[in-house]
């Protein structure tokens, strides 16, 4: 779809939809029961749609109410209860990188073929970390043209990760290692990559009363996990999204008047540390890490290209997401007339003046770069292709950017 945006000042009061990242982990936990949780305040994106289609898949009870999200397992252990299983089971999953890789060990633990199925770039986002992992134990892992076929059983046993991949890996293999008979271990060689969504993994872990132990050592941390365990039941009240939060706040730094939440301190988000970034830009030039917060990476560009440039390290994981993000902003920026230079590892934004684009501006179907074009166009006014990929992560956007008097139609 399109939207023509016109140039003016967001004002008002807003409140955030919940933690995507918080509700990926909290589904997945609530099938480790057999008790029924309860999950609020709830606003189903995309992204969680595919992991409900995926657990409802294999086992799990969700039902979404006004309000909330009421769940409870077990997920299937064998995979007899569920339709045909001579034949694979077909999960699709939307975009939702997340999504796919928490769930093929959960899938992995039923001796039965599981088909996932992607739009978009899922199917080509990178898996070789579990490829070579459960390969070197046998088991069934291989991309055809109709999608990802993977086949268990996964059994306890040792397991090893680099740390420097995503660390939705390392969350994944943690959320299914309490489903297995006996005690498992993981060792994560150092360096770590987005700690800040591990850390977040390992405390709703111990919130939903999964044990493990760990040994930090110098140059790897060790996980023990014994199996089975059962999650207690949990009524959790999830976190406003910081991550989306900051695609609200940055109207405060070009002119708008947004009162929304302010980030908790004790919040298991890392981008909560959006407002540190925010200052070093607003300030400019600035240097920002993006190493543990990919997901800001396109709209802090935005920023930096208003506020005299800035230049950013850590940037390599961005081609990787549901668009190239950083290659995207390039090519969106300089329709603005900024420059944007790009490196193996680094992106750096030059300072220039902003002025309409000539021609539409693309969200390249990402709901990040919806989040960090938008706030450019009520500047300059201008065209918008793609809006509807903020769907993924956050639908409700535009209806809150509407109470805030964004001037704009459709087209």
């Amino acid at each position: 779809m399109t939207l023509e945006i016109f140039p003016c000042r967001l004002k008002g009061q807003v409140s955030l939809p919940p933690s995507k990242s918080q509700a990926h982990r909290a589904l997945f936990l609530a099938c480790l029961s057999g008790e029924e949780s309860f999950l609020s305040p709830w606003e189903e994106s995309k992204d969680l749609l595919a992991t409900r289609t995926g657990l409802e898949a294999l086992g799990g009870f969700i039902r979404v109410e006004d309000g909330g999200v009421r769940v409870r397992g077990p997920l299937a252990a064998k995979g007899e209860n569920l339709p045909d299983p001579s034949s694979p089971l077909v999960i699709p999953l939307g975009e939702s990188g997340t999504s796919l890789r928490f769930l093929i060990p959960q899938a992995m633990v039923m001796d039965r073929p599981v088909l996932f199925q992607g739009e978009g770039r899922l199917m080509d986002r990178p898996l070789e970390p579990y490829k070579t992992l459960f390969s070197a134990k046998g088991l069934l892992f291989e991309r055809k043209r109709e999608g990802l076929l993977v086949r268990g059983p996964l059994e306890a046993g040792d397991f090893s990760l680099s740390g420097d991949i995503s660390s939705q890996f390392l969350s994944g293999l943690l959320l299914t290692l309490p489903r297995l008979k006996g005690r498992s271990s993981l060792t994560v060689i150092k360096p770590l990559v987005s700690a800040p969504y591990l850390r977040m993994t390992l405390t709703m872990m111990e919130d939903f009363g999964i044990t493990f132990d760990l040994q930090d050592r110098e140059d790897r941390v060790i996980f023990y996990v014994d199996g089975p365990q059962e999650a207690r039941s949990h009524s959790l009240a999830l976190e406003g999204d910081w991550s989306n939060g900051a695609g609200l706040a940055i109207f405060n730094d070009i002119g708008g008047r947004v009162d929304l939440p302010q980030p908790d301190p004790s919040s298991l988000q890392g981008d909560r540390d959006y407002p540190d970034f925010f200052r070093v830009l607003v300030h400019g030039p600035g240097r920002v890490d993006l190493e543990d917060h990919p997901d800001l990476g396109p709209l802090l560009f935005s920023l930096a290209a208003l506020k005299g440039g800035g230049y950013f390290t850590g940037t390599g994981r961005l081609k990787d997401k549901e668009s190239s993000r950083a290659l995207g902003m390039k090519e969106e920026l300089s329709k603005f007339g900024i420059a944007v230079h790009l490196g193996e590892d680094w992106v750096r934004v030059e300072a220039g003046s902003l002025h309409a684009p000539k021609e539409p501006i693309s969200s390249h179907g990402d709901h990040r770069l919806v989040m960090a074009l938008v706030p450019l166009l009520t500047l300059t006014g201008g065209v918008l292709e793609g809006e509807e990929a903020v769907d993924k992560s956050f639908p409700s956007y535009f209806e809150k950017l509407e109470t805030l008097s964004l001037d704009y139609r459709r087209l």
